[in-house]
């Protein structure tokens, strides 16, 4: 299901929310030690950790955690990118609140081992009243549980 995998590609990327763990993810996508994160350092900490033909996805998500616009990621940016409302603004590509099946396939598309049956399912589970869309409530309230069970 894509939720698992988009997940495992994040805590591959930034670590688990809330965890610790993100400063060595930090150090090992910070490859001069500089104390920072450029775009083209997140670009192949991507490509190693299996996002190939992701530029677009990491341009985004890079844009959207450099909070003060330098051009480059401190520890603390980095450490947003595990918060569900942080991901819930990546997957919500044109801001309007809710994220539509049409967004959530663009993005998933850049992710190996996955289908479009398998995304269709699991988008249907995260849209819980059934409108079409997914709202930041329903993201979050399916994260908190996928976190509950990826730690058990």
């Amino acid at each position: 299901m894509w939720h698992f995998i988009f997940f495992r590609h994040l805590r591959g990327l930034f670590g688990p929310a809330g965890s610790s763990d993100s400063a060595d993810y930090f150090k090992m996508a910070d490859p001069n030690g500089d104390g920072k994160i450029s775009l083209e350092e997140l670009l192949d900490y991507a490509e190693k950790h299996g996002l190939s033909n992701a530029d677009d996805l990491v341009r985004r998500a890079f844009h959207l955690f450099d909070l003060d616009n330098d051009g480059f990621l401190t520890l603390e940016e980095y450490r947003r990118a595990a918060v569900p409302e942080v991901q819930f603004k990546l997957l919500d590509r044109d801001g309007d609140g809710k994220v539509t099946f049409e967004e959530l396939n663009a993005l998933l598309i850049h992710f190996p081992g996955l289908n479009p049956e398998s995304i269709r399912l699991s988008f249907e589970l995260f849209d819980e009243n059934k409108d079409g869309s997914i709202s930041l409530e329903e993201f979050r309230k399916n994260v908190d549980a996928l976190s509950e069970s990826m730690v058990q």
